[in-house]
């Protein structure tokens, strides 16, 4: 798919038209200065809203319900302890196969700050890989196992569903060939008609009583219909030609 961004762009800039292309109309926002370029971005994008949130936990369940009813959603959230927060509820989308995006601008680095060097976040020192990434990549692999025992289950439930749904149809079928054969049976006449016997209750004990089409049944009466199998057919078939 090509991307209607215009050919020179910022990054915010391309992100925030590819959410929209994608079929997000609103994104859930926490504003903050390191997200600042994104959000200014989001708001001179025509198409798309940017819906502000209290807290991060909030911005999370709201993408999230946003994706559940419209098939994909987004967060953008201030670096820090917040990203903890929206990465429980990413957790949840992750295991749940619902699609949320989450936007998370990192802390600048060192030469991008103020003179002083001052960061309002709590995430390591410079240089090292930050706490959220590796919470996030903890949390990713355990629910990599957890989607898989999920999808394990899953596979097993419909491997029974099938196997009842195997077993009815063959029923069926056999119901519909011994139907086809009977009635086949009754259309070519005397020669090939079923054996038809009535079990009855008698005061001498049980009598099985020859039958046909139009025998008078009583109250308790079994009714046992023997098919002949068909050997004349082919016989019959080529004398005819």
């Amino acid at each position: 798919m090509t991307s209607s961004a215009p050919a020179s762009c910022t990054v915010a800039e391309y992100l925030a038209v590819r959410l929209r292309e994608i079929g997000i109309g609103h994104v859930f926002t926490i504003p903050g200065d390191y997200c600042a370029p994104f959000i200014d971005a989001l708001d001179a994008t025509p198409g798309i809203e940017r819906v502000a949130n209290i807290n991060e936990l909030g911005c999370g369940y709201a993408a999230d319900g946003y994706a559940r009813l419209k098939g994909v959603g987004a967060a953008c959230v201030q670096y820090g302890v917040g990203t903890f927060s929206l990465l429980n509820c990413v957790a949840g989308s992750f295991v749940e196969f619902v699609p949320v995006g989450a936007l998370v601008k990192a802390r600048p680095e060192l030469g991008d700050r103020d003179p002083g060097g001052r960061v309002h976040d709590v995430g390591g020192e410079v240089g090292e890989r930050p706490e959220h990434e590796r919470a996030a990549h903890e949390v990713r692999l355990r629910l990599d196992g957890l989607r898989r025992s999920e999808m394990l289950k899953e596979l097993q439930d419909a491997t029974v569903a099938l196997s009842k749904i195997r077993y009815k149809l063959q029923s069926t079928g056999e119901k519909l060939q011994y139907t086809v054969l009977a009635k086949s049976q009754l259309a070519r006449g005397l020669g090939n008609q079923p054996a038809i016997t009535v079990m009855r209750n008698a005061t001498n004990g049980l009598e099985k009583l020859a039958a046909n089409e139009d025998s008078e049944l009583q109250p308790g009466d079994v009714v046992e219909v023997a098919l002949m199998k068909d050997t004349m057919g082919p016989k019959l078939a080529d004398q005819e030609n």
